[in-house]
């Protein structure tokens, strides 16, 4: 019990918990968005998964990123650049071209900021990096598990634009979420 209380790991959860939460509207979403709002044909949408999944390759660059401007800054561009993305989707019913850059910029910053989530999970628990790995994934994969179901909710009864952008928020109130030691050195 005493490794859970250690400085930063709460505010490391919360974070964690709104970036998953928040990628719901992509991750569990977007083939539903690209295909209902943007009338996307399957392998128009299987491209933009891919330009999705391509994009999160830059996640690679994540310890460079961290090493050189701090986990802090390095987390909260990356949420920035989700809801970004997130945005993107929603802005693509007026010009569906702009899905596959929503997409791209959505996948590499998704990576990015699970990296500096980790990143910042084993900084707090330098003595069991097992659990500095193991906690923000458990925190991500919680705000996804209670995301998803609210962002069905919202798509349902206020329509995608409502929802992406909500969800778009979410990103942008983890960025700010940040107990003082959070992002220590960053």
């Amino acid at each position: 019990m005493k490794t859970l209380a250690r400085p930063g790991l709460l505010g490391l959860c919360v974070s964690a918990f709104l970036m998953g939460a928040s990628s719901t509207a992509i991750w569990t979403f977007g083939a539903d968005i690209l295909r209902d709002e943007l009338a996307f044909a399957e392998t128009r949408i299987a491209l933009a998964w891919v330009v999705l999944g391509a994009a999160g390759v830059l996640g690679s660059a994540t310890g460079l990123l961290t090493a050189r401007y701090g986990v802090g800054c390095v987390h909260r561009l990356a949420l920035l650049g989700m809801a970004l993305g997130t945005v993107g989707l929603a802005a693509a019913t007026k010009a569906p071209i702009l899905a596959f850059a929503a997409m791209g910029l959505f996948g590499a910053t998704y990576i990015i900021s699970t990296g500096a989530l980790l990143i910042q999970g084993v900084a707090c628990l330098p003595h069991r990096p097992d659990l500095g790995l193991g906690i923000p994934f458990l925190a991500i994969a919680f705000g996804q598990t209670l995301g998803a179901p609210l962002f069905g909710a919202v798509l349902e009864t206020m329509g995608s634009g409502t929802a992406l952008l909500s969800f778009a928020a979410v990103a942008c109130i983890a960025m700010v979420w940040r107990a003082e030691e959070q992002f220590a050195g960053g």
